[in-house]
């Protein structure tokens, strides 16, 4: 059984992922996951920015989860935080 600690890091894992084939080979889209309206609609997608690289491919550089304690005295997750950071 997989320790509840890990699952923050894999999820994290999967959107870096997911912006990844985003700003690259955009496969998610090609083959239907991700529908192409939702990404080239976006007034925040910018097209220029697809063939950037980042830095070992890290995209998302804080991906704080939105949590909170359920009845059963579990931890659940609700949203992963990917904006970027302010203030």
């Amino acid at each position: 059984m997989e320790r509840s600690g890990r699952r923050p890091v894999q999820r994290a894992r999967l959107l870096n992922l997911v912006l990844g084939d985003l700003h690259s080979v955009q496969r998610l889209v090609r083959d239907g996951f991700i529908p192409a309206p939702l990404i080239f609609a976006n007034p925040g997608y910018l097209r220029a920015c697809q063939a950037v690289r980042v830095p070992d491919g890290h995209y998302l550089h804080s991906t704080p989860p939105t949590s909170r304690g359920a009845r059963t005295g579990r931890w659940r997750v609700l949203a992963d935080c990917t904006q970027a950071p302010a203030g």
